[in-house]
């Protein structure tokens, strides 16, 4: 090998050497751009990105945070239509599902409006099957900064089928928070002794929160 050769080589190693580092970072700083991009599109889009979290985890929004700290399934008797032996004797009925939440606003200076309408039940395999809330003992408001505030909504389940559920959130401006709540068997009974489901109460106490981050 030539001395020029020699020199050809070792300048293109250098070159390799210089240019290695500076090609790593335009990489990252393009693909940190690209990651900003989708994130942009996708809150502008109003979609959701949350992954769901589970009963228990306090899930951190734009506003502070939202946990769904309990759930309870039970069977609420008919109180509705003519009398009957059935009735009376509250046999007829179907199954409710309470779930308690607690709002917490600890960034939004102006405060942060709350409201349980926008609480839906959604089932995890197939979201054409939904239920709004049936109650509430929470009123639409606005949770000022620095505090937190709890309540209970409530869904009626006699429409729905048996699988896993998730409750969401989809509070206006801001991301749709989804929390899992597990798999629910809706027990309906009608009159003439007609049974569907699996009866039973069953409730779900959470544990301490944890940050659950979007």
């Amino acid at each position: 090998m030539t001395t020029a050769t020699m020199e050809t080589t070792g300048s293109r190693s250098r070159l390799l050497r210089q240019a290695g580092p500076r090609l790593a970072v335009a990489v990252v700083t393009a693909m940190a751009v690209f990651g900003i991009i989708v994130a942009a599109w996708q809150i502008q889009a109003g979609q959701v990105f949350s992954g769901p979290a589970a009963v228990g985890e306090a899930v951190v929004t734009d506003y502070g945070t939202l946990t769904v700290t309990r759930t309870n399934q039970t069977f609420v008797p008919d109180t509705q239509g003519p009398p009957s032996m059935a009735q009376m004797s509250g046999v007829n009925g179907a199954d409710q599902l309470q779930v308690w939440v607690r709002f917490v606003n600890a960034e939004a200076d102006n405060g942060v409006r709350y409201d349980p309408q926008r609480f839906r039940l959604v089932h995890a395999a197939d979201p054409g099957h939904t239920a709004r809330i049936a109650g509430s003992n929470l009123t639409p408001d606005r949770l000022r900064l620095g505090s937190s505030i709890e309540g209970q909504v409530w869904f009626d389940l006699a429409s729905l089928p048996a699988g896993r559920y998730r409750l969401e959130y989809a509070a206006s401006g801001s991301e749709t928070v989804r929390i899992a709540l597990g798999r629910l068997e809706p027990t309906v009974v009608t009159e003439g002794g007609s049974e569907r489901g699996h009866g039973g109460t069953r409730s779900s106490d959470s544990p301490p929160d944890s940050p659950h981050k979007p």
